[in-house]
C-alpha cells in the first residue's frame, strides 16, 4: 500500500515577500477519526457537518459511517 502525504502551509507573504490581501481564499481541511467500531455515531456525523470542511480527510471509516455522512 502506498501511502499519500499532504502538506498544507501559511505564509505571511506572497512568493515574492509582498503581503497577501487582506481577505485572502480559505480552504477549510477537516481530518478526523471515525471510530469503526461506532460506525453511524450521531455525534460524529454532527461533527463533521458543523465544521464545514471544503476537505475531510476520514480514518476508520466503513460502509455504515460512508451511509450515516451521506444521508445528513
Amino acid at each position: 500500500m502506498k501511502a499519500a502525504l499532504l502538506v498544507l502551509c501559511a505564509c505571511a507573504t506572497g512568493g515574492d515577500g509582498t503581503p497577501l490581501p487582506e481577505n485572502p481564499a480559505r480552504l477549510r481541511v477537516l481530518t478526523y477519526n471515525m471510530n469503526f467500531g461506532v460506525a453511524g455515531d450521531r455525534a460524529g456525523v454532527d461533527a463533521i457537518a458543523s465544521a464545514a470542511p471544503d476537505i475531510a480527510v476520514l480514518q476508520e471509516t466503513n460502509d455504515e459511517w460512508e451511509r450515516a455522512i451521506r444521508c445528513r
